[in-house]
């Protein structure tokens, strides 16, 4: 886990060494996701992710998640911050993820809440040069401190922690403003997420 989170931020700093993108960054995604954590019951829920540009290359970026699990538990979960991306060949971009986290867990009506921070770098790919299908992979880290609530209690344990992911997904562009697909993330220590996914373009790129 040490040596994921290494290569994160050696890698931080790619995206400025290209001069620009391959794919559409102006998007807005909806999924459905499953998380089966490292013992216990899976839960799953709905999540939406924006990426709007608002100067060359960098996007803001803003996402909100949700899960159900057995037995009243729950989580809703946000982010905000910012992307970057450049190419590094005619069918590959390297991007960078710098977001703020926050999480609430909430059972029965008592909830408690932290938050954090996360930093991720990936690269986006058309395979073969097959510009309707995008392989994409990543590395990332959460960094969280659980929040205090004394209400809460014993909670506190059932607040997501701090760890190292990594993460891949395949999407489908049957035409410009649309594309479907999966992904699967591990994250060491914690969980499995599998997410169907529809992505919703409104960028000017035309294709990814």
């Amino acid at each position: 886990m040490r040596n994921l989170l290494l290569a994160c931020l050696v890698l931080v700093p790619l995206p400025s060494f290209a001069d620009t993108h391959v794919f559409d960054y102006d998007y807005l995604d909806v999924s459905h996701q499953r998380y089966q954590p490292d013992g216990g019951a899976s839960g799953s829920g709905t999540y939406a992710d924006l990426s709007y540009s608002f100067l060359d290359d960098v996007q803001l970026r803003a996402s909100y998640g949700t899960l159900n699990f057995p037995a009243g538990v729950s989580y809703k979960d946000y982010s905000l911050g910012v992307s970057g991306e450049s190419a590094i060949n005619p069918q590959t971009d390297v991007y960078t993820d710098l977001l703020y986290l926050n999480y609430s867990y909430d059972h029965l009506g008592q909830s408690i809440t932290d938050d954090g921070y996360r930093v991720a770098v990936g690269v986006r790919h058309h395979p073969y040069s097959l510009t309707w299908m995008e392989v994409d992979g990543w590395l990332a880290h959460n960094w969280l401190s659980p929040g205090s609530n004394p209400a809460a209690g014993a909670q506190q344990a059932f607040l997501p922690q701090s760890a190292s992911e990594i993460g891949a997904g395949v999407l489908f562009q049957p035409i410009h403003w649309l594309s479907f697909g999966l992904s699967y993330a591990h994250a060491f220590n914690s969980g499995n997420t599998t997410s169907l996914r529809v992505r919703f373009y409104f960028g000017g790129l035309g294709n990814f």
